[in-house]
């Protein structure tokens, strides 16, 4: 998806800095690769990345002098910190000595004459996009990454600024007009033209919400920076690096204006299946639904931003890409659908949602809503961790179903599909989706799943980490109870492809 980035000018005053790192003296005896971006220099040797701030001043950040170079590398460590501090190192001075430069330690009465980020090296191989295109990431370390993201944005602090909307209509110009300053070729700057006017009208359509998240705490200051190549495994889990840190403007946003930025590369990078499980583990993890009309304009910006960054950098194609993303998630979005998906334990409700959620209604799909996982977030648990028997009272019950309804009707109304998955064997459930569908003009399809009560017992017996705590003495609890009528029902009691294939067609 890369193209090779232009060469990047090094400033006068670090032209010998950069020869130096550039070399095997500043890494035991081997030569480092250097990657230029726009605003450092990178050496990344053996064991130890270097990352130079590049002495220039732009429209948002100033690097022009060594003091404010430092600032900026201890803003990025601080940045950093929640996340990703095992990855860092430490700010480093850098020394002009007689026998040439000396990265670290201390010399009394000298001044450095520049400053590095120190970090420690991480597998090319480990970066999220490489990871992707070489077919190894699991939904596991997908959804690890959601929670991690979410738990992060609980603790960012909140920002009490105001005029929210304003702030997101001046990015969309700045974007719009960088987009038309980068030599892209026409083609690009009409789309990004087309681009502003859409973004504009989704914005003004939905200004009162931008408000209203910023008054209820969901601006805070993230990472702002979260697209695949920002991300690695490191330490065996996911982690965000290179937070933005030059602009706390930039980096004080909604909440789900970050969770966008990996949501809409996902999608940039064909993963439509990480996107959607993402998203849908972001939402149960934070009960976010509310400001999922946003989420297209959200999606959208991010895509626009790094067409924008490609196309600075003279990777014309990729900005081209980015740019078509950004109009298709603005386009018209198909009438949403609800689907309730139920079953006994044991007949894969959770396994089948997830393998039809991403082509299911707008991009990144349908929204997962299990009661299971309602049940585990709602008594502040994590999906698969155990609940006691009292957490499944008739008072809770009735509470997770009232919660069921408030997320399904708010994934609804934002024009998502939305899937259901429940057991759906008592009176109460077909209440439960008839006040769900009250004033829901959609489609509504309620799909039975079904297999032989030995097919039952053998997968709830092997079940493990699971969100649904049902054993088989629950299960043969359900046998007694009644199925609901009138729902098409579908075998699953082969395999999950074939399984997968039977529920298609009842949705075809």
């Amino acid at each position: 998806m890369t193209e090779p980035a232009a060469p990047r000018p090094i400033a006068p005053e670090q032209a010998e800095l950069v020869a130096y790192l550039s070399t095997s003296e500043a890494y035991d005896g081997e030569t480092p690769q250097r990657i230029d971006t726009h605003l450092s220099h990178v050496f990344v040797g053996p064991q130890i990345v270097l990352k130079l701030k590049r002495a220039l001043t732009l429209d948002f950040v100033d690097y022009s002098t060594p003091d404010q170079r430092r600032k900026y590398c201890e803003r990025e460590l601080a940045a950093n910190t929640d996340w990703a501090r095992s990855l860092y190192l430490d700010v480093a001075p850098v020394w002009k000595t007689p026998d040439g430069f000396q990265i670290g330690g201390d010399r009394p009465g000298d001044t450095p004459v520049d400053w590095l980020v120190r970090m420690h090296r991480f597998a090319d191989a480990d970066r999220l996009d490489k990871r992707l295109e070489a077919g190894r990431l699991t939904m596991a370390q997908v959804e690890r990454f959601a929670d991690d993201l979410a738990a992060n944005h609980e603790r960012a602090p909140q920002s009490a600024q105001t005029g929210a909307s304003e702030t997101v209509s001046g990015l969309i110009d700045q974007i719009s007009g960088d987009l038309q300053k980068a030599e892209t070729g026409k083609d690009v700057r009409e789309k990004s033209a087309r681009w502003r006017e859409l973004a504009h009208s989704t914005l003004k359509t939905h200004h009162t919400l931008c408000e209203d998240r910023a008054r209820q705490g969901k601006v805070r200051q993230v990472h702002a920076d979260l697209h695949l190549k920002n991300i690695c495994v490191w330490r065996d889990r996911l982690v965000g690096y290179d937070a933005l840190e030059f602009d706390d403007a930039l980096s004080t946003i909604d909440v789900l204006y970050d969770a966008a930025f990996p949501v809409m590369d996902f999608l940039q990078w064909k993963a439509g299946w990480a996107a959607n499980a993402l998203l849908n583990r972001y939402l149960a993890r934070t009960r976010d639904y509310d400001g999922l009309p946003l989420f297209d304009l959200y999606l959208s910006l991010r895509a626009a931003v790094r067409a924008m960054a490609n196309g600075l950098a003279g990777q014309h194609a990729e900005a081209d890409a980015y740019l078509d993303l950004a109009l298709e998630t603005l386009a018209p979005a198909p009438a949403p659908v609800l689907i309730a998906l139920g079953g006994r334990s044991g007949t894969g409700k959770s396994t089948l949602a997830s393998a039809i959620a991403p082509t299911l209604g707008q991009r990144p799909g349908a929204i997962i809503l299990r009661s299971d996982v309602i049940r585990k977030v709602m008594a502040g648990q994590a999906p698969e961790d155990p609940l006691p028997p009292s957490a499944y009272t008739p008072e809770t019950s009735a509470r997770v179903y009232a919660e069921l309804v408030a997320q399904a009707r708010a994934c609804l109304a934002a024009g998502y599909a939305c899937i259901l998955d429940a057991t759906f064997l008592s009176e109460k459930s077909e209440a439960n989706l008839a006040e769900i569908t009250r004033d829901f003009d959609g489609a509504v399809k309620t799909l039975w799943l079904e297999a032989p009560v030995d097919v039952l017992r053998a997968r709830v017996s092997a079940r493990r980490g699971d969100a649904s705590d049902a054993g088989v003495d629950v299960l043969e609890k359900q046998l007694l109870e009644a199925e609901p009528k009138g729902w098409t029902r579908i075998d699953v009691s082969g395999s999950r492809e074939e399984a997968i294939t039977a529920l298609r067609q009842a949705l075809a």
